[in-house]
């Protein structure tokens, strides 16, 4: 979240909740919407590492608005971060743990947990599938992209878990 407030940011300043509508308007219906809360306390976290400056504004007949502004720590530390590229994949990731520790429990745990988790991406392959194919008014190539990108990691992890499954059989025979 923060390098996505930091990449918003860089617009112009803007209100927290100007900035949640900005990344649910870009996230569309391809994710979760971001909670309020979350853009709140990023933006403190900002404020305090100094990469952003708040200004009351006043309003009439209403409570003053915070307005965030990006600070030149600000401007390099989102440089920094689009010009880097991303990690290796993360081998503690919670689907990983469960399979590699019900394997070492047993066969039995770890084929129910293959299938229930196989179960669960295709289900939301199809989802994605849904939304991608719902969303004919053309509003957002980008959110195709966001939609294609998660559908992609899917059908890896569906992959890796066939992989499991045919190696955890080969063990037990």
């Amino acid at each position: 979240m923060r390098h996505a407030v930091l990449a918003l940011l860089s617009k112009g300043p803007a209100h927290g909740y100007d900035l949640k509508q900005q990344i649910d308007a870009l996230l569309a219906n391809a994710a979760d919407r971001v909670n309020i809360g979350q853009i709140y306390t990023t933006l403190k976290r900002l404020e305090r590492d100094g990469l952003v400056a708040r200004q009351e504004v006043e309003q009439s007949g209403r409570p003053n608005k915070s307005v965030y502004e990006l600070t030149g720590a600000g401007t390099a530390e989102l440089k920094g971060w689009l010009e880097s590229a991303d990690g290796a994949p993360r081998l503690r990731a919670e689907l990983y743990l469960k399979v590699l520790l019900a394997a070492s429990n047993g066969f039995g745990e770890s084929s129910k947990l293959i299938d229930r988790q196989r179960r669960a991406h295709l289900q939301v392959l199809r989802d994605l599938h849904r939304l991608a194919t719902n969303r004919g008014d053309g509003s957002s190539k980008l959110n195709r992209l966001l939609i294609e990108g998660a559908a992609l990691q899917l059908e890896a992890e569906l992959k890796w878990l066939d992989l499991c499954e045919q190696e955890l059989t080969e063990v037990r025979r």
